[in-house]
């Protein structure tokens, strides 16, 4: 029979590998705009993209207001012109089955919103999976269902960069409404001693099993 000791060494590290696995802070995901808006302070930075000066494509392209800014990339880079392209309405790959990059350079947003979605080389929305990678290691796939379909994440931490992939060929990565800003409320995020909380529970849970057994 083990010894107590023996089994309370192995709950503890039981608990800490368990805890070592769990995305603690992994942003909190949101389908619908107005219950993400409504966690978002006022002042965030909102980009639909309309400059009216029509197609064209970049190897990058830089965006900031309210005190936010970020860049947006493609990968893997396939030449040093147009591996970004923008519409006149809406930005994303230029090149079909790349992936997309976001990377905000200020302003430390834990606020990130907008409309993803996939289009045809003609711009037209076109159905299928997008799967979304965050900066604090938010992962996450999505099946936008229209154009105007809506994904947002609040995170803990402030998020750093955001990428967004796709496997299907002749498809094309979009943005539109891309909202960037902080969150109203952040999010708590667990101190140590929550953590010392739970092993000991753990660890207790583990000695009544044992005085409860014949």
């Amino acid at each position: 029979m083990a010894s107590l000791s023996s089994i309370l060494r192995s709950t503890a590290f039981a608990a800490v590998a368990t805890l070592s696995c769990v995305p603690a802070f992994a942003a909190v995901v949101y389908s619908n705009q107005a219950v993400f808006l409504a966690a978002v302070q006022p002042g965030f930075y909102s980009e639909n993209f309309n400059d009216g000066l029509g197609q064209r494509e970049n190897t990058f392209y830089d965006f900031s207001s309210n005190g936010f800014g970020y860049r947006i990339t493609a990968a893997p880079p396939q030449n040093n012109l147009n591996d970004v392209y923008r519409s006149g309405s809406i930005i994303g790959n230029f090149y079909s089955n790349a992936t997309l990059i976001l990377t905000f350079t200020s302003g430390s947003p834990t606020a990130i919103g907008g409309n993803f979605f996939l289009t045809d080389d003609a711009d037209s929305f076109v159905p299928g999976s997008i799967t979304f990678t965050l900066s604090d290691g938010t992962n996450t796939t999505i099946s936008p269902t229209s154009a105007s379909a809506f994904t947002g994440f609040i995170a803990s931490t402030a998020i750093t960069s955001l990428t967004f992939a796709i496997t299907a060929n002749d498809r094309f990565n979009s943005i539109d409404n891309l909202i960037v800003g902080r969150a109203s409320v952040p999010r708590a995020v667990p101190e140590p001693a929550t953590y010392a909380l739970l092993v000991g529970g753990l660890m207790a849970l583990a000695l009544t099993k044992r005085r409860r057994r014949p």
